[in-house]
């Protein structure tokens, strides 16, 4: 199926053209020129300034700017660092010891983590670590733990959040009293109807 020329300048131009190099050329500089306006408007959304809640400002590219300094060039083999967590968060469960030894824990699990720990290193990291520890193919299953791409920085910083919580966790009754008082120590939003069936 043939290409429509949509302006009246490129039908006259093509007119003027026969020979397949010119064309090729022609058809390769307007490719490379949309290419650069994307390029161009990127660039401009990564830096486009966005009003906080909170009433301050920041951009995408600040964003990513403050993740970055907290991820390792290099993978590193840290020891585990969910050894207190998992067991105190299987007691506030209330978890069988058949759900506890499961490798893939119910849904509540991986999301509080995510929303409890690693979204207190900014909104955006999860997915900012995310882009770099890729799922394997054909799997559900990250490449690596996220934990191991982060510097020594952002592990000291990933060890005082988990102590947070487990420090929490021992203090709570329940999974809702744990999430109401970690949300307002720290900022960790929280929507209870999404954990309706834990609560």
């Amino acid at each position: 199926m043939e290409n429509k020329i949509t302006t009246t300048a490129q039908q006259e131009l093509f007119n003027k053209l026969d020979d397949r190099e010119a064309i090729l050329g022609f058809v390769k500089k307007e490719a490379d020129d949309k290419a650069e306006r994307a390029l161009a408007k990127k660039a401009f959304f990564r830096k486009e300034r966005i009003e906080l809640t909170g009433g301050g400002h920041t951009s995408i590219e600040e964003e990513q700017e403050a993740y970055k300094k907290f991820i390792a060039e290099n993978e590193y083999d840290y020891d585990p660092q969910y050894r207190e967590y998992i067991p105190t968060f299987n007691k506030l469960m209330g978890w069988s010891e058949e759900i506890t030894r499961r490798f893939s824990k119910p849904k509540v699990a991986p999301d509080t983590i995510n929303q409890c720990i690693y979204d207190r290193f900014g909104k955006g990291f999860l997915n900012y670590v995310g882009v770099k520890n890729k799922f394997v193919k054909h799997s559900m299953r990250r490449r690596t733990k996220h934990y191991k791409l982060l510097n020594h920085e952002g592990i000291m910083k990933l060890a005082g959040f988990i102590e947070d919580a487990v420090g929490l966790m021992n203090k709570s009754k329940n999974y809702y009293e744990f999430r109401m008082k970690h949300s307002e120590l720290f900022g960790t939003h929280f929507q209870p109807e999404l954990f309706k069936e834990y609560i």
